[in-house]
């Protein structure tokens, strides 16, 4: 049998620039694959494909509340659905699709970069070896 002592770091500790790239690579793999708030594009996806065009009028007119999830997803989707004021019946569940498709894109791009991984590398504690891959 043998012991062996490491000593772990987080990401503000980690003592070269490359053991912070290793460590933000990972997080970015691990936003990559469970995005935040990934759920909840789901969720409201579901609900407004759910919805008859008359009900998902009436929704979008709330939109500035996020009525449906209480996610920022919620607003972009219908805010798009409301200012669609010309589009028909038919055209609205697209519309709704397409603005939270963007919404997506949006967060998750914002998501990749350095300053969102390194808060959440901080927010949730995660401590890495002197090279930077994850203890």
């Amino acid at each position: 049998m043998r012991t062996i002592t490491t000593t772990l770091y987080t990401y503000e500790e980690l003592p070269t620039e490359a053991a912070k790239k290793k460590a933000l690579e990972w997080m970015r793999e691990r936003v990559a694959e469970d995005p935040p708030w990934a759920k909840e594009y789901r969720t409201t996806r579901k609900l407004i494909l759910a919805m008859s065009t008359v009900e998902l009028r009436e929704v979008a007119a709330k939109w500035a509340n996020c009525p449906l999830t209480g996610f920022s997803g919620d607003c972009d989707a219908l805010k798009a659905v409301h200012e669609a004021t010309d589009a028909d019946d038919a055209e609205l569940h697209g519309i709704a699709s397409e603005a939270l498709d963007r919404a997506w894109d949006t967060d998750y791009a914002s998501q990749q970069e350095d300053e969102a991984c390194i808060d959440m590398l901080n927010m949730n504690e995660y401590e890495f070896t002197e090279n930077g891959h994850r203890a």
